[in-house]
């Protein structure tokens, strides 16, 4: 009965976890998308 138990939890903790890293990966991503654009605004002032 303890090991039963034990198991779901694993399950849950796990896959909380995975949402975790999906989570951190999408702000990674919005982050990265950021510089770029702030990037190509310093590109355009140099040009003018």
């Amino acid at each position: 009965m303890v090991i039963r138990n034990s198991n779901p939890n694993n399950i849950k903790k796990k896959k909380k976890k995975k949402k975790k890293k999906k989570k951190n990966f999408y702000l990674r991503k919005k982050k990265k998308k950021k510089k770029s654009y702030n990037k190509i605004i310093e590109f355009y002032d140099y040009n003018i």
